[in-house]
């Protein structure tokens, strides 16, 4: 660990996705806690984590308050996966919302007002695309339970949008990552992989009996896909490795051996290992946030603890470290009265 930085709102703070921007700093999305409402929260730091800007969004209905994704986009500004309240009985509703350089709002879009029957869907990733656009992916809670895919234009104009009869997986298991795929198409966890082209179209479903879903799914550069989530069991975190046209190669179906452990975000390394955020069950019972890495071939090199908590998302850095954040709870169970929000700085690996 090279440094590690906590920000608490009025109550808790969460991370959810962080990545590092052009200028060697990073860009974090999450939510925090403002009197008695949660807010959608976005801070951008500098190389050593300290806070540039901060922008929360939220004071009032009818606006995005809680981040699933965000990016820094091809022009330098940033463009946030939210979800929000659509009327006042709290329906969800999925919007994109795009920032400039310092976090000034260019404009947002909502996706969903007039495609589910009830008004009700959660926003789940966002990808930018190779023409500009975004790929986004959502689930319905009222009128259905399928699964979702938006296409829209570089101004968030929805272009397509595509619904996948699949069974969801209610709870913590309904994240639905989305990458795009070297043809053009994109690769969506669910349960398990989704392959459509660039289209929407489906092309292959995989389901595999040893995982319940996937969380976290990219592409390898030979092609195939991997992914990782609960295992069958709801008490282990897995990495699945398939090949190109989703039959199985191998898995590692307990990332912490025979303790419990979640995996939320999967990274490939520059090496072509993978570096997984999660958490697995420590002493008396708590969660301890950590980052598991593996070679290419599955095969564990190390396990990086950080705080009592999760860690929700791990990027490599430019100097072949990795930044994380998460969650991190203090005091700790079985208390668990405040959540900080942590972004925690790690070293490259060392040579073997």
């Amino acid at each position: 660990m090279q440094w590690t930085k906590n920000l608490l709102g009025d109550s808790s703070a969460v991370g959810d996705y962080v990545e590092q921007t052009s200028d060697g700093g990073y860009l974090v999305a999450g939510e925090i806690g403002i009197g008695l409402h949660i807010r959608l929260l976005l801070v951008k730091t500098n190389s050593n984590g300290d806070a540039v800007w901060t922008k929360t969004l939220g004071a009032n209905i009818h606006v995005p308050t809680e981040a699933f994704a965000a990016h820094q986009t091809a022009d330098g500004g940033y463009m946030v996966g939210a979800n929000g309240a659509l009327t006042d009985r709290e329906d969800r509703n999925v919007w994109l919302v795009k920032l400039a350089g310092q976090g000034k709002l260019v404009w947002q879009s909502e996706l969903s007002s007039d495609v589910f029957p009830y008004g009700d869907a959660t926003g789940r990733a966002i990808v930018q695309t190779s023409d500009g656009g975004y790929a986004v992916t959502a689930n319905s809670t009222l009128s259905d339970s399928a699964l979702i895919l938006c296409k829209t234009d570089s101004l968030g104009n929805r272009q397509w949008l595509k619904r996948y009869p699949i069974d969801i997986e209610w709870g913590t298991y309904d994240m639905f990552p989305l990458h795009q795929t070297s043809d053009g198409g994109y690769i969506i966890g669910t349960r398990t992989l989704l392959k459509v082209d660039s289209c929407g179209n489906q092309q292959w479903l995989r389901t595999f009996d040893d995982v319940v879903c996937a969380n976290s799914v990219l592409q390898t550069p030979d092609g195939g896909y991997v992914a990782t989530g609960p295992a069958s069991d709801h008490s282990n975190a897995y990495l699945l490795k398939v090949r190109v046209d989703g039959s199985p190669e191998w898995i590692v179906p307990r990332l912490a051996g025979d303790t419990e452990s979640e995996g939320y975000w999967l990274e490939q390394a520059a090496d072509g290992g993978f570096a997984v955020a999660g958490s697995y069950r420590g002493p008396s019972d708590r969660g301890v946030a950590c980052v598991f890495r593996l070679t290419s071939n599955g095969i564990h090199v190390w396990t990086d603890s950080l705080c009592i908590g999760a860690a929700a998302c791990v990027r490599q850095t430019g100097d072949g470290g990795y930044i994380v954040t998460g969650s991190n709870h203090v005091p700790p169970p079985p208390l668990y009265g405040i959540h900080y929000l942590f972004l925690t700085k790690l070293a490259p690996d060392r040579e073997p």
